[in-house]
């Protein structure tokens, strides 16, 4: 539905049936942020109208909600950065609030997020994805073992032991420090 909550004014009590937490409410203006991190130097953002304001949720034709991308500030984006450092996460979300005078409060952080829909956001996120995995392989090191591989298998002259790169890959990956 498009139903996010409903406020009653006559439901007032503190539940202590489990663990719960409480925040103060924020007056944010009616708007929510997103934010999508990946590594400590990519943030991407979009804004959606709060539910808190008619407790609905926009949707589009497709019942997707309703998002606009925003550009951050250089203060949010460090923030962004803080976030994926202080939890380690190499790629999460997390909402923020902003105030009418400006102040930025981030009130969630989720663990591994992705924004649905956005192939701006898809590719910036596969393309670092990739360089962050391929710098993790070390591959100044892989080359500098295969070609040390190959001197040996040459030296050698035997041919029946040369290695398909994928195979060299695989196997020298699961060996490096």
């Amino acid at each position: 539905g498009d139903r996010s909550g409903q406020w009653n004014p006559d439901i007032n009590r503190v539940r202590r049936d489990g663990s719960y937490v409480y925040e103060a409410f924020v007056p944010t203006g009616g708007i929510d942020v997103k934010v999508y991190a990946i590594a400590p130097s990519y943030a991407h953002a979009e804004a959606r109208k709060s539910p808190a304001v008619d407790g609905k949720v926009e949707r589009d034709a497709n019942g997707k909600e309703v998002r606009h991308a925003v550009r951050l500030l250089d203060d949010q984006k460090r923030v962004a950065s803080k976030i994926t450092s202080a939890f380690r996460q190499g790629v999460c979300g997390f909402d923020m609030l902003y105030t009418p005078i400006g102040t930025s409060y981030v009130c969630d952080v989720n663990g591994f997020s992705f924004v649905k829909g956005s192939e701006k956001y898809l590719n910036d996120a596969a393309a670092l994805l990739h360089t962050i995995c391929m710098a993790s392989l070390r591959p100044a090191r892989f080359l500098e073992i295969w070609d040390r591989r190959q001197e040996e298998v040459a030296a050698s002259g035997d041919t029946d032991d040369v290695e398909d790169r994928r195979t060299a890959v695989r196997r020298l990956s699961s060996a490096m420090p």
